[in-house]
């Protein structure tokens, strides 16, 4: 059976260090735990990376590792990327001052990924904003894509019938 495949966004390895929030932080653990014992494929991308590299230095670099251990396979952005990115931002899906976010929306639906997990969720996790990235979607001949919080992964397929 193919795994589900779940590209994380910033905020969902930034939630790994919510002073704040600790169930955020469990939620976090226990995602990134899935996908380290194979119920889901992860990703991230360069973007990830280029966001996370501007954290302090001993968060940077315990988010590098965590990326290593857990397995999360890097995406790149192509030109494509770009097109599918600045497309939602013309259509008003995301606002242009938040073009990040369009772009790691594009970066998994370029690549095909099943769930786009974010705890954004002006932005990203949206009913609104999700039905106006998927027109955009249809009309350049892309997939739909889902757009879910981290505790949405979590419950996923543990509900009996």
């Amino acid at each position: 059976m193919r795994r589900l495949k779940l590209y994380l966004d910033t905020s969902v390895l930034g939630g790994l260090f919510d002073i704040e929030d600790i169930n955020r932080v469990n939620t976090a653990k226990s995602l990134i735990s899935a996908v380290r014992n194979n119920n889901y494929e992860g990703f991230v991308s360069f973007l990830t990376i280029e966001e996370i590299s501007k954290a302090p230095q001993e968060i940077m670099n315990q988010l590098k590792d965590i990326i290593k251990d857990a397995q999360l396979q890097v995406l790149e952005e192509s030109e494509d990327c770009m097109e599918l990115a600045n497309a939602y931002i013309k259509s008003g899906a995301i606002p242009l001052k938040y073009r990040d976010d369009a772009r790691h929306i594009a970066i998994g639906v370029y690549h095909d990924i099943d769930f786009i997990v974010s705890w954004n969720y002006k932005h990203m996790v949206n009913i609104h904003v999700e039905r106006l990235i998927n027109s955009v979607n249809l009309k350049m001949g892309y997939g739909s894509i889902e757009i879910i919080s981290p505790e949405e992964v979590i419950d996923y397929g543990e509900m009996e019938v």
